[in-house]
């Protein structure tokens, strides 16, 4: 599928619910060298409720800027925007830990952000149910 005025721009797959226990997600797709403009989106990751979320990031190329007002990629500990949020990224290095991000939930939400301006290569990340770490509050929710 294409979009724009004279459907000349692929179709770009951003956001959406991610359940079980590991996953990937390639954004965007191969068809696409850069994401598009004036998107907002957003993945909500959903283990097990007596599981924890492991996210590893293999590629984070987006727009640059500090305090990462452009383009972002802003990760929340829990179901949604409301959840405490572990921080907001943009640019190239990889967000968390060398790319890893350990959530204290059985939910991860990641909410991505474009402008109009200028666009990167986009993100690669894939995530595992993993058992808590000794000592960690898990505060799951059943649904």
């Amino acid at each position: 599928t294409h979009t724009g005025d004279l459907c000349q721009t692929p179709a770009q797959q951003c956001g959406g619910s991610l359940t079980g226990v590991g996953g990937d997600v390639v954004f965007p797709g191969p068809e696409s060298l850069h994401y598009n403009h004036n998107i907002s989106c957003a993945w909500i990751i959903r283990v097990p409720a007596d599981k924890t979320i492991n996210v590893t990031f293999h590629q984070f190329h987006l727009e640059g800027g500090n305090p990462c007002r452009f383009d972002w990629l802003q990760i929340h500990d829990g179901r949604g925007s409301d959840a405490p949020m572990v921080g907001r990224f943009c640019g190239v290095t990889l967000p968390g830990n060398n790319g890893t991000i350990l959530s204290t939930h059985n939910r991860l939400y990641l909410w991505f952000r474009s402008d109009h301006s200028q666009a990167g290569y986009g993100l690669n990340f894939t995530w595992t149910a993993q058992d808590p770490v000794c000592g960690e509050d898990l505060r799951g929710q059943e649904s």
